[in-house]
């Protein structure tokens, strides 16, 4: 039988398309589980994603591991492989070749976790400072010296200068206790206070730093809240001092009465002190005298001269001369003259001795000069008007 040249046609056309199909099918039919192949066959077949798997030969994609899952290997043939997330991590996505970590502050007992959520913070009081706990017991109680109020914490807070905390797990700043007088802490996150060094007090509470003592002070203890005072007739011109024996003697020719002080007093005029350490100073005796302070001994008076008083010098002795003749003048004028009111001018003597310079002679030589200018007064019956004589030196 002929046949004709359009069925053999046909025919040629019809097995070519028929090869074709077969040589897709041929690729497609070799990829076998956990591989795929995404062009129809065309090309040659893919091992699934991390993350995915295929339990099924001659597919074209792969399939995902659900959330809180994840699949570390490649042609996986089985969602056997899809793990759950261990504790202390979780996965909110699909497909995943890992699980993400929970974070510092934080822990998560339970596996196959799908969200952050699932990681629970650490209560107040404690810290946890690593990622992917799986255990409360992560959660560190806070140190000594230091306190966390808030949760959810990677570290906790010190406590500040001038205060301690002697305990552990602490929720509020109220733990950190001031120091107390006596002590100081000049650091923070401190579990105790120090006491105060030798030569130094502090006498208010939550100090930082202890002062030293004062000069006219010592302290020879420590943790104290103030220094002892120098006895009277010493002093100590230091700070910081830490024995007795800083508080010196004061000097002869001169005293201390008060304690607590930082030098000595020099005695006065009219007065001495020949000892050391003394808190006052001895009056000048009778028959002595004393111009200049600071003296350890007073200066007999002359021969042919005397004193009655205690405790005066040079200049104190002259005027009480002079007290006793202006007395003496005014007693010889009360008997010689007889002033009357509006009649004459009001006779004013003004002496302003500066008895260091003037000779007692000179001042005695004055005064009867002025006697004289008086009884003169009297005989020109009240005609004489003296003005105010002033002996300035």
């Amino acid at each position: 039988m002929k046949l004709s040249r359009k069925f053999l046609c046909e025919k040629v056309v019809v097995l070519f398309f028929f090869l074709l199909i077969s040589q897709q099918n041929i690729y497609a039919a070799a990829c076998t589980a956990g591989n795929y192949n995404a062009d129809d066959g065309n090309d040659p077949c893919t091992p699934c994603a991390s993350g995915t798997y295929n339990p099924y030969a001659g597919q074209t994609s792969c399939i995902e591991c659900v959330a809180g899952k994840y699949n570390p290997y490649t042609g996986s043939i089985s969602d056997a492989d899809c793990f759950d997330c261990g504790a202390g991590t979780y996965n909110a996505y699909t497909g995943r070749s890992s699980c993400s970590a929970c974070f510092a502050g934080t822990y998560n007992p339970y596996t196959g976790s799908i969200s952050s959520a699932a990681c629970t913070d650490c209560s107040s009081g404690t810290y946890n400072p690593y990622v992917g706990s799986t255990s409360v017991a992560a959660c560190l109680p806070c140190e000594v010296g230091k306190y966390e109020n808030a949760t959810g914490s990677t570290v906790c807070d010190s406590c500040g200068t001038g205060t301690y905390n002697p305990y552990t797990g602490s929720t509020s700043v109220a733990a950190c206790l001031d120091c107390i007088a006596g002590t100081y802490n000049g650091y923070t996150g401190q579990s105790s206070c120090t006491a105060c060094a030798i030569g130094k007090f502090e006498d208010a509470t939550g100090s930082s730093i202890c002062d030293d003592c004062l000069a006219g002070t010592y302290n020879p203890y420590l943790g104290q809240t103030s220094c002892t005072d120098c006895e009277t007739g010493k002093y100590n011109p230091y700070t910081g001092s830490t024995s007795v024996a800083a508080c010196l003697s004061c000097d002869a020719g001169s005293y201390n009465m008060y304690t607590g002080r930082s030098s000595c007093t020099a005695c006065e005029v009219g007065k001495f002190q020949s000892s050391t350490g003394s808190s006052t100073c001895a009056q000048c005796g009778m028959g002595t005298y004393n111009s200049y302070t600071g003296q350890t001994s007073c200066t007999d008076c002359g021969t042919g001269k005397y004193n009655p008083y205690t405790g005066k010098h040079h200049h104190q002795i002259v005027w009480i001369v002079l007290r006793v003749v202006i007395t003496l003048i005014s007693a010889s004028l009360a008997a010689q003259i007889v002033i009357v009111e509006n009649t004459i001018p009001i006779l004013e003597v003004h002496l302003r001795l500066h008895v260091s310079r003037v000779p007692l002679e000179v001042t005695i030589l004055t005064l009867v000069v002025l006697h004289v200018l008086f009884v003169m007064q009297d005989l020109f019956k009240h005609h004489l008007e003296l003005f105010p004589v002033i002996l300035v030196s």
